[in-house]
């Protein structure tokens, strides 16, 4: 989150999720990222005016785990997460996760929030910094040519870009 807020020209701030409200209601962040559900259910409402976006990202079927972690799991637990992640990846997940969007984005209205969709200019910056700013960061951080190729391998042909090693 740090990536794409630096890379769309703001000053990101990392604190406890358990803390944002406080920090919304204070004035220590100016604003916050969430899913629309997770800010609806912490009220984020109470302490803010306005929802923008969302954006289209998928944290709701994420699974990560440490390397050294994985590595200790037996084989027929590895593969019983792998064929998991494929269903969910061939499943209706991502079309779930546009309504629980949609959900979150009515009750904060019904609560007073004022909803500002991205324009498509906002939303062709964010993928424009997600595909030169965020993915690269986590290639790197992830360990370089081989989390590119797995990038590539899996997550590429479901958000229709590579990336180099």
């Amino acid at each position: 989150m740090a990536s794409l807020v630096a890379g769309l020209g703001g000053e990101p701030l990392t604190i406890a999720f358990a803390e944002v409200y406080t920090a919304l209601e204070r004035g220590t962040l100016d604003a916050a990222i969430s899913g629309t559900k997770p800010g609806f259910g912490l009220r984020w409402y109470e302490v803010s005016k306005y929802l923008v976006g969302p954006i289209s990202m998928r944290p709701h079927v994420s699974l990560a785990i440490n390397k050294n972690t994985w590595k200790r799991l037996p084989p027929d637990v590895q593969q019983a997460l792998k064929e998991e992640a494929e269903k969910i990846v061939e499943g209706k997940a991502f079309e779930a996760i546009e309504v629980w969007n949609k959900e979150g984005v009515d009750k904060s209205v019904e609560k007073g929030m004022e909803h500002i969709p991205f324009s498509p200019e906002t939303q062709a910056a964010i993928k424009d910094v997600l595909r030169t700013k965020v993915v690269p960061d986590w290639v790197k951080r992830a360990g370089g040519a081989e989390a590119a190729r797995l990038f590539n391998e899996v997550v590429g042909p479901l958000v229709g870009f590579t990336v180099n090693p």
